[in-house]
């Protein structure tokens, strides 16, 4: 028998089965597009997300017949809402997090609550990213569909409905990102509900990680390729997951998980709701472990800016790679040098994450010459993205007396090694890489055997089954040098804040002439 885990992100889905012991059996992988319909709006087409579940799971049970699936989970991106009509039916394209909609609605929360009340209340500060925002900018700008929804879920319970489920259940770690559930009671606010004029049966009903929901249905099981009705069990947001796949489950411990964005999460006991927090805007998620908690921050421009850089300017790369068989990205990463490029790229494609939290910030390089490569550009973007992270760890540490002696990788970036030396040469931080990287899939499998009973303790299973393949030390002389170029970084955003936002103005400006 086997435990499979799904794991739902930005632009991909991926599914793999593992034993009860932890050895992986099988792992599928598809890629989907948002549509970037205008200026700053993100979409994807809730459909094609599920055909693409459907064709991971169908391709995983193709592979363990002889150990056929007994259970499942979903690790989700958690900051999205899926609209639904009585008869199951998708009214609306989520609405990404990267997109700029919902952020006129703050407004409505402000004429209520402060920031901090609603930071005390949730764990999240005020952003248009969280669900509950593109919930009322549907209602104001899209009154015949809102009438028609029935439910909003996230990928979540969107998944159980798709496998059968006849009512909806969402784990608590999921559900809080739409920021109306209260981060100590893991309940719904009654307070945030009624101001903005929301009733709970509009959701799901919240339940702890790792609580079995149900059963795939017959019909979807003979769609997919199951051979038993495995039991359906409740998952998390795909960085908590992930979290608990890389075997952060103590304080101070550290994860960068590296897809289509990057972020850095760290474990608490509890969440640090200080000052310095808020105005930083980091929000502190629900573990999938009891009371335990974790502060996150993402750069938005992560993995996605080098997939950008992949399909705009490397499709010699790509042919060249389909031609041998090999990863696209070990390709493009082969022969980057080990010392500093000396330019200077601000990741800021899609807006900021913390510490500046800025949707309208844009990316940018400086210090280009003629002598500039492409492999030159390609570092350059790694450098940008691990700048980044290195500016959220010393705060977090700074701020939250959460030291990190160590960071686990994961996610497709932890792959390579060079970018997880660079890692370790720019944070200061040993890097330590899992011998599974797909961290939101083990976690999601791990939930799974938690639901049915084969294992007692998520964070024990966890602890059991992760073994450390390779630690990255950091290069001293090396750290010395990329230190002095990241104090100038540190510069970029606060000097550049003001073109970017009147580079803004001026494509409004432009589009509606």
């Amino acid at each position: 028998m086997s435990l499979l885990g799904i794991d739902i992100g930005t632009t991909g889905c991926k599914a793999a089965a593992f034993d009860e012991e932890g050895r992986l059996l099988a792992y599928s992988y598809r890629e989907y597009n948002m549509e970037n319909v205008g200026e700053q709006i993100y979409e994807l087409n809730p459909r094609t997300v599920w055909q693409k579940v459907k064709e991971v799971i169908y391709e995983i049970n193709s592979r363990v017949k002889d150990n056929p699936v007994i259970a499942l989970s979903a690790s989700v991106s958690g900051d999205e809402v899926v609209p639904v009509d009585k008869d199951r039916k998708c009214l609306y394209n989520v609405i990404m997090s990267m997109d700029k909609r919902g952020s006129e609605e703050l407004s409505i929360w402000l004429n209520g609550f402060s920031r901090r009340d609603i930071y005390n209340k949730t764990g999240l500060p005020l952003h248009p990213k969280y669900g509950v925002n593109r919930i009322l900018w549907l209602r104001n700008h899209k009154p015949d569909i809102y009438k028609k929804v029935w439910k909003f879920l996230t990928w979540e319970d969107f998944i159980h409905l798709r496998l059968g489920i006849d009512d909806t259940f969402c784990s608590s770690s999921t559900i809080s990102r739409i920021m109306l559930v209260n981060i100590e009671s893991q309940t719904w606010d009654e307070d945030l509900l009624s101001h903005v004029q929301l009733d709970k049966s509009m959701f799901s009903h919240i339940v702890p990680p790792g609580t079995m929901v149900g059963r795939v249905s017959r019909k979807v099981c003979e769609e997919l390729g199951f051979i038993k009705q495995p039991f359906v069990v409740s998952g998390g947001f795909d960085q908590s997951c992930a979290a608990l796949g890389a075997g952060i489950t103590k304080k101070g411990m550290a994860m960068v998980g590296t897809g289509t964005m990057e972020a850095i999460v760290i474990y608490s006991h509890e969440p640090v709701l200080s000052e310095e927090f808020l105005n930083g805007n980091y929000p502190w998620n629900l573990h999938v472990l009891p009371k335990s908690f974790n502060c996150s921050a993402t750069n938005i421009g992560g993995g996605l800016l080098l997939k950008w850089f992949r399909d705009e300017f490397c499709s010699q790369e790509l042919d060249e790679a389909n031609k041998e068989g090999r990863n696209i990205y070990d390709l493009m990463l082969e022969g980057l040098a080990q010392k500093p490029t000396g330019a200077l790229l601000l990741p800021h494609f899609a807006g900021s994450g913390p510490p500046s939290k800025d949707p309208d910030s844009l990316g940018g390089i400086l210090g280009l010459t003629t002598s500039f490569s492409k492999k030159n550009m390609i570092q350059c973007i790694l450098e940008g993205i691990t700048y980044e992270l290195r500016q959220n760890i010393e705060f977090i540490e700074k701020n939250g007396n959460l030291p990190v002696s160590s960071i686990r990788a994961v996610g497709g970036g932890s792959r390579s090694d060079y970018w997880l030396q660079l890692k370790a040469n720019i944070t200061g931080k040993p890097v330590e890489k899992p011998l599974f990287s797909e961290a939101g899939c083990l976690a999601a499998a791990i939930l799974a055997g938690l639901g049915v009973g084969i294992y007692n303790d998520a964070a024990i299973a966890a602890d059991m089954l992760i073994t450390i393949d390779k630690v990255f030390e950091p290069d001293w002389n090396i750290y010395n040098d990329y230190s002095e170029y990241f104090q100038t970084y540190k510069c970029m955003y606060p000097s550049t804040k003001e073109i970017s936002h009147k580079l803004k103005e001026l494509r409004k400006s432009s589009i509606h002439k």
